[in-house]
């Protein structure tokens, strides 16, 4: 677990973090720089990168396909679902039945019941895939 000193810390150093990783990408991307500036931004790249995927790889961890959940009602048939792990094709099966009125996803490891709908996780991937590719991924 982080230490609130940790955090302050990381929320104080992360504007600079982006404003130099965001200033190293502007230069590389400009080719009519000097070569030594060219450089120093490559490296500054080269330092923050994998740093960077690593807490967003680390972030995503947390916030994978938990367990299916069961929220509302399920017909006599299928009532049995809601005391156990069921699989995908029960799942599947309870979602086509007529009688059972149970919204039936998978859960989020953060602890949020849906999934598909956890608000971090979409958050994250609305920025890394920008707008277009936010929908379910």
């Amino acid at each position: 677990m982080m230490s609130d000193t940790t955090r302050t810390g990381l929320a104080a150093a992360f504007p600079e973090i982006r404003e130099d990783v965001v200033l190293a990408a502007a230069v590389v991307a400009n080719n009519r720089l000097a070569p030594s500036a060219q450089r120093k931004a490559a490296a500054e790249l080269a330092h923050w990168a994998p740093r960077l995927l690593a807490a967003v790889e680390a972030v995503l961890d947390l916030h994978q396909p938990g367990p299916v959940v069961v929220l509302g009602a399920l017909c006599k048939e299928h009532e049995a679902y809601r005391h156990f792990s069921i699989t995908g094709a029960e799942a599947e099966r309870a979602r086509a039945c007529p009688d059972c009125e149970a919204i039936i996803c998978a859960s989020c490891t953060c602890g949020h019941h849906d999934f598909e709908r956890c608000a971090h996780r979409q958050a994250i991937t609305t920025e890394l895939l920008g707008e277009e590719g936010s929908g379910n991924g």
